[in-house]
């Protein structure tokens, strides 16, 4: 009896480390990218159903102009390369003002990697989502199976990404994404593992997992691989042994 109530006690500690992990990462994620921190409390507080579907049509109307800047600015990145596009010149296509340009994106740069950290934040997300009683590398494993990501593996893509590799500002603004994108995956980590506070083994396989994401890219930049789900089942396959 004392067992069952210790193993009952246990799993909801770690159901409720791993909804809160999933609450962070949704609070820091991809829709909250580029909210004002009033909107992103707003969207947070519980509401009224009616107030919930007013407040879902008001995000998805301040979130065309903002999608409509990102495919501007990929197309003129796409036929200008990333020096020679302004921001004016984004700005004046997508048929918005400058400023409001720049309400959504800090920089041209984090313009140029939004859709990198889409999809690191995807992965992350959906990897948090899964069941909580799942080891990692079940949960991995099985987002690698799914078809989570598999939208920003296109051809432009790939063009962008060779764009982005070749700007050492950009390389760096892509390397803190992955930064951010393994603490947030190393909190979930630690719930499923049930980690002490120091307990390093959540850091690193966190940023093990993200390690294979790159190498998948790598891959499918560099080597022009057209499976890009087969391999990232193939690099979490080696980990395998460490994350089981």
């Amino acid at each position: 009896n004392e067992n069952k109530t210790r193993d009952r006690s246990s799993g909801e500690l770690r159901d409720s480390c791993v909804v809160k992990s999933r609450e962070t990462i949704k609070g820091m994620g991809l829709q909250g990218w580029g909210r004002t921190r009033e909107e992103d409390s707003r969207a947070k507080e519980p509401e009224a159903a009616t107030h919930d579907s007013e407040l879902g049509l008001r995000d998805r109307k301040k979130a065309r102009p903002r999608q409509q800047i990102l495919d501007v600015a990929s197309e003129l990145f796409a036929e200008m390369g990333y020096e020679n596009a302004r921001t004016a010149a984004i700005a004046r296509r997508a048929e918005v003002s400058e400023a409001t340009l720049f309400r959504y994106f800090s920089s041209k740069a984090e313009l140029a990697v939004d859709r990198q950290r889409q999809a690191s934040l995807a992965i992350v997300s959906a990897i948090a989502a899964r069941p909580a009683d799942e080891r990692p590398f079940e949960a991995v494993s099985a987002v690698a199976r799914s078809s989570v990501g598999a939208e920003f593996f296109t051809e432009d893509d790939r063009a962008a990404t060779k764009q982005l590799l070749a700007h050492p500002a950009l390389s760096a603004l892509a390397f803190m994404i992955i930064l951010e994108s393994a603490g947030r995956l190393a909190a979930d980590f630690a719930c499923r593992l049930g980690s002490a506070a120091l307990d390093r083994r959540p850091s690193v396989l966190a940023h093990a997992v993200l390690g294979a994401v790159v190498a998948n890219i790598e891959d499918w930049i560099v080597q022009g691989s057209s499976n890009p789900q087969q391999g990232f089942l193939d690099h979490i396959e080696v980990l395998r042994p460490i994350l089981e």
